[in-house]
């Protein structure tokens, strides 16, 4: 993961590669994911929220990108892991979603889009638990 971070995907590919002949099950080879199967799951883990916890997502705007940048991981207290899968900024209403970081969860934990529905429900839980109804 550290290559693909410093853009060397040839040798990235070749670590996983090497990684997953010595241990299939505990490195699998990372999906290929894009931007439009991301949203896809996105939109299939939110729509399976419970209802309060979509009434919490609907109004905060997504962002998709490729990994945290430096200056978030560095801005955030306490700071950010390089490796998180997405990242609820409540004081601008924005949700960030790491295409990077999210292709390994799926070999790893079962389909993507509940892995996605687990942390989202998660991330609500943790930090706006005291603003979220029960059901």
């Amino acid at each position: 993961m550290a290559l693909e971070r410093l853009d060397q995907h040839q040798n990235a590919e070749i670590a996983f590669l090497r990684a997953f002949e010595l241990d299939p099950e505990s490195n699998p080879m990372p999906m290929v994911l894009d931007e439009l199967q991301l949203e896809k799951a996105i939109l299939n883990a939110l729509t399976e929220l419970p209802l309060h916890i979509q009434d919490f997502y609907n109004p905060i705007e997504r962002i998709v990108e490729m990994f945290p940048s430096k200056e978030l991981m560095e801005q955030v207290k306490p700071t950010l892991s390089p490796l998180i899968n997405l990242y609820l900024d409540a004081e601008n209403d924005r949700l960030h979603l790491y295409i990077g970081n999210l292709k390994y969860l799926y070999h790893k934990n079962g389909p993507l889009q509940t892995r996605l529905k687990v942390a989202l429900i998660e991330e609500a839980e943790l930090f706006h638990s005291s603003a979220l109804p029960t059901e």
